[in-house]
């Protein structure tokens, strides 16, 4: 930057323009540097940038009493789009590519520690992690029906055998393959029909893979002047979109639990496709990584006297490694025949059921959280240290529990489809012996008596055995080979996991004082073997696990709420965390943690920080928004909005939060922090997971739960707010768009909480007409044209 120097006489003005940015080429430079470099250019250059914005956040436009909060979900989808991405159509029209634009690691600059890449190309997108992307793009479906299923299947695909995942998610890129002669044809002609000639070096790009950025950056660099869209349409129409991710570091375990959240966004607007989505459509893949999951016989290790740790957990397999890499630009999808055979697929079912088999194989010694065996922690990241210490999660046994009784409902579901419902499902032969295992071994532990000290330690050290067996088996791939299993009796299998499950978030709730607690680490009792691993350490036989739960984090509770049986023990279980250390009572927020001195540093780098700073009891605004989120879904509205008021970034005191209300924080100093004056103020990186729970909240708040239901049958559209009657405008209305082009508008006569009424009419605009519909919901093709963009304009009268 340069700064010039002027002398300004009083009420002068002097106006600066700064020009950064990126070129192919230097000729391409000198092309245009004439006209860049001048006033008219930048001002065009910044009203076209507005109103890309503004178009960007278009379909989350609001009205309503509060214009702060208006703005705020404008910028809150903008700052979500940059992390998690945001769909294109590319391509043909009657089979389009779905592609995402915009996301980058968490696409902020302040997070200076992360390698932040993006590509310098038009339709950019850069590196993504698995679990921030996942959570962003959670309700892309809602604001664009159009993209479909395509994120459930992506995300679905990318979980391996193990049950894990890559951590990088890449962007897309495309290959013609056997159609590369015959979309050339169709490039010249296009070129002949613009008087453009062959462009040099472009079929050669087209030979291999490339990205649709970079073709156009190669004709714009060639000065090639074609009708972009027309040109992708013609290049993409034939081509095959292979996704890229790499495993990168590390296994968390709580990566698979977000896929189920962009399932049941699928199906509240997609409620028709039911069958299409779990048993058949476009089947599904594994993610196929070199690093395996060591047996607990290489990785629990004595240190040093009297200090047993969990520790080199991963292994990075070279056969694996050189078997993947033979197979060319799809080596990263697991194949038959142990790896050499063709791409294994399976449904969306068998892939969601091989996760939760797997998941409940990884329940703790006293079958409580889920085991943190892989060398990371769950969705807290500060708590590295954990893995060592043999700790476990109740964050992720929770979700185990949602997930098991998600698939329990979709076999329920199934029964109704009559003549379309399926009688079975298939699973690769090694997941069925797995599950064979469990269910022996689930019979056993039932038929022992709860007195029996060992039975716990025996079920474990069984059903571990058992996946050790499984992840062996298909190290290399799986056989090929399938086995059917019933409905009908997969049910059966389910519910038993599924009491399981509860049994041990029953004895952990009963540790912890009735709240549910988030981590456990154990104490263990062991013989020191005479074997060493690689790093010289002596290998040991633990044979007992002794719990101990650490002081209270949020996320047990988030979790919690999802599987609270009614509203009444989600009020029991509210009013239990409003009482307890976790809520602030100076600022009204609620911290992440309690107060961990009592813990030692070996529980993660979050024992660094001081209290109210970081991970360490601050208000961590993710989380803080995953629980407010978790309170409107349990249907605890006045208890949302007495929390929304001190809360929600754009009620609070700017002078206090120290920034934009219109922007997020990953973390405000909580009043446990040393300097009183930073209590409330809000510090780091704008663009966090936040923004995706607040765009789950504003779809509750305006759509309901479910704005598409089956009704008789048919396919229903059944709007149900939860707006309390201080957002409505003088004149008692409240708009907003809705599938990202419709716009509704509630008109609220008698100024009621909308949770408390119900829709009586809807009037419903097309292009050239209008259709009133009495009633609580719109129904059959009416309700298809609202999600077909069919529908222009609803007034949904209460």
């Amino acid at each position: 930057f340069v700064l010039p120097g002027r002398q300004l006489a009083p009420g002068a003005e002097l106006t600066m323009h700064t020009v950064w940015g990126h070129v192919a080429h230097q000729n391409v430079l000198r092309r245009v540097k004439a006209e860049l470099f001048t006033a008219s250019f930048l001002r065009g250059a910044h009203e076209e940038a507005q109103s890309l914005t503004t178009e960007i956040t278009n379909p989350i436009e609001t009205h309503t009493a509060l214009p702060l909060f208006d703005a705020y979900c404008r910028q809150t989808l903008l700052d979500n789009i940059l992390r998690g991405g945001w769909p294109v159509l590319l391509g043909d029209s009657e089979k389009p590519h779905v592609y995402a634009l915009y996301s980058r690691k968490h696409g902020d600059l302040e997070r200076d520690y992360n390698a932040y890449v993006i590509s310098p190309e038009p339709y950019s997108h850069g590196e993504t992690s698995y679990r921030d992307v996942n959570q962003n793009r959670r309700e892309n479906v809602t604001f664009c029906p159009k993209q479909g299923d395509v994120d459930v299947r992506l995300f679905l695909s990318l979980v391996q055998p193990d049950g894990y995942n890559p951590r990088t998610v890449k962007g897309g890129v495309f290959t013609l393959d056997d159609h590369l002669d015959s979309t050339w044809e169709s490039v010249m002609k296009l070129c002949k029909f613009h008087k453009v000639g062959e462009v040099p070096g472009l079929k050669a790009m087209l030979s291999k893979p490339f990205t649709p950025g970079a073709v156009l950056k190669h004709l714009m660099t060639e000065n090639a002047e074609v009708d972009l869209p027309t040109f992708l349409c013609v290049i993409l129409r034939e081509a095959k979109l292979h996704h890229q991710a790499t495993f990168t570091e590390g296994y968390w375990i709580d990566h698979w639990e977000y896929t189920l959240d962009l399932v049941e966004s699928y199906l509240r607007i997609f409620p028709d496709k039911h069958q299409e989505l779990f048993f058949k459509g476009d089947r599904v893949a594994f993610f196929d990584s070199p690093e395996i999951v060591r047996p607990r016989s290489e990785k629990y290790v004595e240190t040093s006297p009297k200090k047993p740790r969990q520790l080199g957990s991963l292994q990075k397999c070279k056969e694996k490694e050189a078997l993947i890499a033979s197979r060319g630009l799809d080596g990263i999808w697991v194949c038959t025949e142990h790896g050499k055979g063709t791409i294994y697929k399976t449904t969306v079912f068998a892939k969601m059921l091989l996760i939760v088999v797997v998941k409940f194989a990884t329940l703790d010694p006293w079958g409580m959280g889920l085991e943190m065996e892989a060398g990371r922690p769950g969705w807290d990241d500060a708590l590295n240290g954990a893995p060592s210490l043999f700790g476990s999660g109740m964050s992720e046994s929770f979700e185990l529990k949602r997930w098991v009784h998600f698939l329990r409902h979709v076999i329920f579901t199934n029964r109704g489809a009559k003549e379309n419902a399926e009688k079975e499902v298939k699973v690769p032969v090694e997941l069925f012996g797995l599950m064979q295992k469990i269910e022996e071994e689930l019979r056993t532990y039932n038929q022992k008596s709860s007195g029996d000290t060992e039975r716990d330690f025996v079920y474990w050290d069984r059903v571990r055995t058992a996946l050790e067996t499984y992840r062996s088996e298909v190290r290399l791939g799986f056989l090929g080979t399938e086995k059917a299993l019933s409905l009908e009796d997969l049910d059966k299998r389910l519910e038993a996991i599924e009491v399981k499950i509860a049994q041990g978030a029953t004895r952990a709730v009963a540790l912890n004082k009735g709240i549910p607690p988030t981590y456990f680490t154990f104490d263990v009792e062991y013989d020191v073997l005479d074997i060493k691993n690689d790093a010289g350490k002596p290998l040991i036989r633990v044979k007992k696990f002794i719990p101990k739960a650490l002081p209270l984090f949020l996320e047990g509770p988030v979790r919690a709420y999802k599987v609270q049986p009614d509203i009444s023990t989600a009020r029991a279980l509210y009013n239990k965390v409003k009482k307890s250390p976790l809520f602030d009572t100076e600022l009204s927020m609620y911290k992440l943690n309690e107060n961990l001195e009592s813990q030692p540093n070996d529980i993660g780098r979050l024992r660094a920080f001081p209290r109210g700073w970081l991970e360490n009891e601050s208000i961590w605004l993710h989380m803080e928004y995953k629980y407010l989120l978790e309170v409107l879904r349990s249907g605890l509205f006045e208890e949302f909005f007495t929390d929304m008021e001190t809360m929600v970034v754009p009620f609070l005191d700017p002078r206090k939060y120290g920034r934009s209300t219109l922007e997020n924080c990953s973390f405000l100093a909580s009043s446990a922090y040393v300097d009183p004056s930073m209590h409330g103020a809000g510090y780091v990186a704008r663009l966090s997971g936040s923004t995706a729970e607040f765009l789950s909240m504003w779809v509750l708040l305006f759509a309901g739960k479910e704005p598409f239901a089956m009704r008789g049958g048919r396919l229903a559209l059944t709007l149900r707010p939860a707006l309390p009657k201080k957002m409505f405008s003088a004149d008692k209305r409240v708009s907003f768009c809705f599938l990202g082009r419709c716009k509704v508008t509630y008109i609220n006569p008698t100024l009621e909480d909308t949770w408390k009424l119900v829709p009586t009419r809807h009037v419903l605009r097309k292009e050239k007409s209008e259709e009133e519909v009495k009633g609580d919901h719109v129904p059959g093709d009416l309700a298809l044209a609202v999600r077909d963009g069919a529908v222009k304009e609803i007034d949904v009268f209460f």
